[in-house]
């Protein structure tokens, strides 16, 4: 997966079996449509989703387009924990959470490396320039 932050967009790109698994080649988020950008190191999710179209492997990858509560969400997410299939809970580790408005999904949720997240919160918050 491959993080492009320019000035006013941030571009996902999924690579390889990412994009098999999650069913999306890319995600292009305008920087005025992220309210918020945070990073987890231990992320519980406790929404009620299901799964409309993408992958689910016990312990190995939560991925695809889910929806719930009247929203959309797109998820990404490696060696997820304890998830409850009837109502979609789940708990990872290492998280990007990405929070937006006026956008296709409310909310996107990531594995990532803690250095590219804080590379991006710091895009996103005007600290540091595109990457």
């Amino acid at each position: 997966m491959k993080f492009i932050a320019e000035d006013d967009t941030l571009t996902i790109k999924l690579e390889g079996w990412e994009v098999f698994f999650g069913l999306k080649r890319e995600l292009v988020i305008p920087r005025n449509s992220i309210t918020s950008l945070e990073w987890h190191e231990d992320f519980t999710f406790d929404k009620k989703i299901w799964r409309s179209f993408g992958s689910g492997i016990v312990g190995v990858l939560y991925a695809g387009h889910f929806r719930g509560g009247g929203v959309r969400y797109f998820l990404y997410v490696r060696r997820p924990l304890g998830i409850t299939w009837l109502n979609g809970n789940f708990r990872a580790q290492n998280v990007l959470l990405i929070t937006t408005q006026d956008y296709a999904y409310k909310q996107i949720i990531l594995t990532s490396d803690e250095a590219i997240a804080a590379g991006l919160i710091n895009w996103w918050r005007g600290i540091s320039s595109p990457t």
